[in-house]
């Protein structure tokens, strides 16, 4: 996939975080004794979700020529960092 994009690649690791901190498993408030059994990070659930929705958002903003708001893309947004992988939109 990184080899046949045409713009620019990039992955975003947000601290304190796994798999599942992804998802609405963690914001589940009834799923409390299940925690411990889930891949969860030590970030609040709450918290990872608005994480992960900014960055969305900038991803969406970046995709349709925007400029991205929240600097998750470029590692600006707390808690974030951002690798780039081998090319950017500038090398085609």
């Amino acid at each position: 996939m990184i080899r046949a994009s045409r713009g620019p690649v990039r992955s975003v690791v947000v601290s304190g975080t796994q798999h599942f901190d992804f998802t609405d498993y963690a914001a589940y408030r009834f799923l409390f004794p299940l925690r411990d059994l889930l891949p969860l990070g030590s970030r609040p659930g709450a918290e990872s979700l608005v994480i992960s929705e900014k960055c969305l958002l900038d991803f969406t903003a970046e995709t349709n020529r925007r400029r991205p708001e929240y600097g998750c893309l470029d590692g600006h947004l707390g808690g974030t960092t951002t690798r780039s992988w081998g090319h950017d939109s500038n090398s085609h």
